[in-house]
């Protein structure tokens, strides 16, 4: 009997324990390259966890978020090899085209923005411009098991589906100002499947709310930009895992 009030005893006080907070560096590359009177500019920063449990594991996810948003055909490469590669090509191409008329840049930024027992939200925006008629940029997260250092799931971070798709399309409709006459799929503004309406690929956590965040693009054309909604944490119970 004493054991088992013993554990019971440790077990509450392990449940009061606040959550650990994580320690971090900021590991930054930055990079250019000029030939004539342009420039291709690389600035790349993203968190390192050096504190916590499983940091191993979130920082290889990270190192791969950053990968990613790099967009690179050989994810065996480094981040210094691929930016290398960013750089060379500008290279090539403004003494294949000496009139080349303006330069490049790459930037990346990433940033812990929610800690909870369960879940670590981390966001990234990447902006970058090498040719073409206007720069392009995306904000994506990266949510993680802060128990296991896992990558999390859209099937494990969303609890019901339905409900988020329904705040979603509540808000979209308000942040767009879609005409009471007509569904979001009648709107002929926006690029709607023939599934229907559609969840933001970007969610996460920043700023002490939950967000869907549709990238230029994803949903509608350039001009309109990207489309911010976000949910207050006291709205999503039983909806999505905080």
């Amino acid at each position: 009997m004493k054991k088992l009030i013993v554990a019971l005893l440790g077990l509450a006080i392990a449940c009061q324990a606040p959550k650990r907070e994580l320690k971090l560096e900021n590991e930054v590359l930055e990079a250019s390259r000029c030939v004539g009177g342009n420039c291709a500019e690389v600035s790349i920063s993203w968190p390192k966890v050096t504190d916590f449990p499983n940091s191993e594991l979130i920082n290889d996810l990270l190192i791969r978020k950053v990968k990613g948003n790099l967009d690179t055909d050989n994810p065996q490469e480094s981040i210094e090899e691929q930016i290398e590669n960013f750089l060379t090509e500008y290279e090539k191409v403004t003494k294949e085209f000496p009139d080349y008329p303006a330069g490049w840049t790459l930037t990346i930024e990433g940033n812990l923005t929610y800690q909870s027992d369960s879940i670590l939200s981390f966001d990234f925006i990447e902006a970058n411009y090498s040719g073409g008629a206007h720069p392009n940029s995306t904000e994506t997260f990266l949510n993680v098991n802060a128990l296991t250092g896992e990558l999390l799931t859209d099937k494990e971070l969303i609890l019901d589906q339905a409900k988020l798709l329904e705040m979603a399309r509540r808000e979209f409709r308000k942040y767009h100002d879609v005409p009471d006459s007509l569904t979001i799929e009648q709107d002929d503004r926006f690029f709607i499947p023939d599934s229907g309406f559609f969840l933001a690929q970007a969610k996460g956590f920043k700023e002490g709310k939950y967000w869907l965040i549709y990238n230029p693009y994803e949903i509608a054309p350039y001009v309109f930009g990207y489309t911010y909604l976000s949910f207050d944490l006291s709205e999503l119970d039983g909806v999505v895992r905080k």
